[in-house]
């Protein structure tokens, strides 16, 4: 979006052609069956240091730069601000799983704290030489905050617990003090740049404590006559504070406790976070668009300013998708905002006038071979929103642009055209597979989606439709592909619309034979089935046990007349499930006249299996070892008897000879 007083500048990857180095493609061998293709290497990144999901970002000012926590990675990205290039990452070792890491920065002695909220572990990470120095297990955790003491060598934390306010030593993280007596629903926290006063806020006893960290007491307690402030923001100059009251207004109270002034915060966004800026003197709020049209969430960003004496609105950016934090550079007055699901930092400038995105991880959403096998295509959608095109014969890496959050993609039966769902504009573009020419971009009827309940996309080239489910909204939407129009929207009964069954698979959708269509709906475990009219034909048929919800679960052998939902196949003319059925946790994802591939998951393992497809008896198996953070992703190539094995958070691709 642009605004009247804004404009946005990307640094993006349209047209980038890549390709990797002979050191690094030696480097890169695996076993003898195996090769690797590392994205990471092709685009000039370290392959193991990989940040996806961004979560928090905080800010050194003595170096100025920037480190930038995921969830589903366990490195911390380092982005020197001057040069806006990322230098290098710090481990933070949670790497069991996905994490909320809050990030909490000592520039005095170059301490990097990280706050684990899912497992409730917090670490001190020497950053000069990428050193986990100290770690404690924060218990009964509610809301709260951290801030660092460099001079002091102190953590001053407010979790929510029953000693509501602890101090701990900022190196080795030792318990140095914890206070009772000021209760425990203290939530945030700010720094008197003397250095010798500590503030800190109770939101549900309204109140503003002024703590002397000489004495280890509350020297002074201002009531505050708010309901439910959230946070609030010190200002030295003026010595008041600026109080969040959401969704209404910001509150200026005096070292009196005396609310001299308010801010309203405009209604059509709803309230992240505000903060103080000393360096341009201003007020900042950070909103998210309020949801309409049947959305969810608000995605949006908008963020304000206003000057911090007269209140008055100074400037205005709408920017960014799932913008939730603020973390400034107090020297040089630039903000920076990572943006959840695209893997890029916001940054904005001290006269808020640009928000430029800066691209930091990248993944791997899905893997297939187009043009005889000469090309193969990947989407990262985590990490940045961008596409790829791999070249097998020269190891050239081309990437290129569609829409917000490319998911999923499909390839026409030749293999010819490139469709890409961009699922936050609810829109499809279209490429020429061979040139990458953009064909066009359309719309189908829906509002942009804004969850992580992703949809399903299928190609039905005999029907010259595209069969687009969209959970959020628990419809699904007949496209044709020739006019690049709807023709219809299904109303999925049984499916709620919004987040109720959260996340990825909530809804698969696949081509019938007679022109109708299958819907599978994880929660209820139900097959739906409509004719060519579109009309349910019953009440659905209750699917036996799945153990992993994996992409693409619907598989269809038109010729064969049957349809596997994960490991169950479907007798079509029957109208039933067979008796057959597959290794549990196991889809197909290809099949020619003899033979079926498929993946499966087996405890945290995961495996390659080629079927007989007659009999559906294994002829050969290959295991891949753990899973990891996503569901590999998988597609063969017959003319060269090889296999693509795609992994999202790592950024790469594994080729698997299977000549045996």
């Amino acid at each position: 979006m642009q605004s009247r007083r804004s404009f946005l500048k990307l640094i993006g990857l349209g047209g980038l052609v890549l390709t990797l180095p002979p050191y690094l493609n030696a480097l890169a061998q695996a076993p003898p069956e195996t090769q690797s293709i590392s994205i990471r290497a092709l685009l000039g990144h370290s392959p193991a240091d990989n940040v996806l999901k961004l979560f928090r970002a905080a800010v050194d000012p003595v170096r100025n730069r920037v480190f930038v926590s995921g969830i589903m990675t366990p490195h911390i990205g380092i982005l020197d601000a001057d040069s806006e290039q990322w230098v290098g990452t710090v481990n933070s070792g949670f790497d069991d799983g996905n994490g909320l890491k809050y990030l909490y920065y000592d520039a005095a002695n170059d301490w990097l704290f990280v706050f684990n909220s899912t497992n409730r572990t917090l670490r001190t990470i020497a950053v000069a030489d990428d050193r986990i120095t100290g770690e404690t297990l924060l218990e009964n955790v509610g809301v709260g905050q951290l801030i660092p003491h460099g001079e002091r060598g102190e953590l001053y934390s407010v979790v929510g617990a029953d000693d509501g306010f602890r101090i701990y030593d900022s190196q080795t993280l030792a318990l140095i003090h914890s206070d009772s007596s000021m209760g425990n629903t203290l939530t945030s926290l700010a720094l008197n740049p003397d250095g010798q006063t500590l503030y800190l806020l109770d939101a549900i006893s309204p109140r503003i404590i002024h703590y002397d960290l000489n004495t280890r007491s509350a020297a002074q307690t201002i009531l505050l006559d708010l309901r439910r402030p959230r946070h609030f923001e010190y200002d030295s100059v003026r010595n008041r504070f600026y109080v969040a009251v959401p969704p209404r207004f910001i509150a200026v109270v005096n070292a009196d406790g005396r609310i001299t002034n308010q801010l309203p915060i405009p209604s059509d966004g709803q309230l992240q976070t505000s903060a103080y800026n000393p360096a341009t003197d201003s007020i900042i709020t950070l909103q998210t668009e309020r949801p309409t049209e049947g959305r969810v969430e608000g995605i949006g960003g908008i963020l304000r300013a206003y000057d911090a004496n007269t209140l008055q609105q100074t400037n205005e950016l709408r920017f960014g998708r799932k913008v939730h934090s603020i973390a400034l550079n107090p020297q040089t007055g630039a903000l920076y905002l990572p943006n959840g699901d695209a893997s890029v930092v916001w940054r904005i400038n001290a006269q808020y006038e640009e928000a430029t995105a800066i691209r930091l991880g990248d993944s791997i959403e899905q893997v297939l071979l187009a043009q005889g096998g000469r090309y193969l295509f990947m989407n990262s959608r985590l990490g940045g929103n961008y596409l790829m095109r791999y070249d097998v014969t020269n190891g050239q890496l081309t990437t290129f642009l569609a829409g917000t959050w490319p998911i999923p993609i499909r390839l026409n039966d030749s293999g010819t055209l490139l469709y890409v769902l961009n699922f936050w504009d609810s829109t499809i573009t279209l490429f020429d597979s061979a040139t990458l020419a953009e064909l066009g971009t359309y719309g189908f009827g829906l509002p942009p989606g804004s969850t992580d309940r992703l949809p399903d996309f299928v190609l039905d080239d005999a029907n010259q439709r595209a069969l687009i489910g969209y959970p959020e909204f628990a419809q699904i939407v007949v496209w044709d592909t020739n006019i690049h129009g709807t023709t219809t929207t299904i109303a999925v009964e049984g499916l709620e619309a919004g987040t109720n069954d959260g996340g990825p698979g909530n809804l698969h959708v696949q081509a019938a034979p007679d022109g109708g269509l299958f819907a599978y709906i994880a929660k209820t475990h139900t097959l739906l089935r409509y004719d060519s009219a579109y009309r349910p034909t019953g009440a659905g048929e209750r699917v036996p046990p799945i153990t992993r919800n994996m992409p693409d679960l619907l598989y269809l052998d038109a010729a064969l007349g049957r349809l596997f939902v994960g490991p169950h196949e479907f007798d079509i003319s029957a109208n039933a499930f067979s008796r057959r059925t597959l290794a549990s946790g196991t889809r197909i994802f290809y099949h020619d006249e003899a033979i079926y591939w498929a993946n499966g998951i087996e405890g945290n393992q995961h495996f390659v299996v080629r079927l007989n497809r007659q009999t559906l008896a294994e002829e050969l198996r290959y295991d891949l070892g753990q899973v990891g953070q996503a569901t590999p992703s998988y597609t063969y190539d017959p003319a060269s008897r090889l296999l693509y094995v795609g992994y999202m958070t790592q950024a790469r691709v594994d080729v698997i000879s299977v000549n045996a």
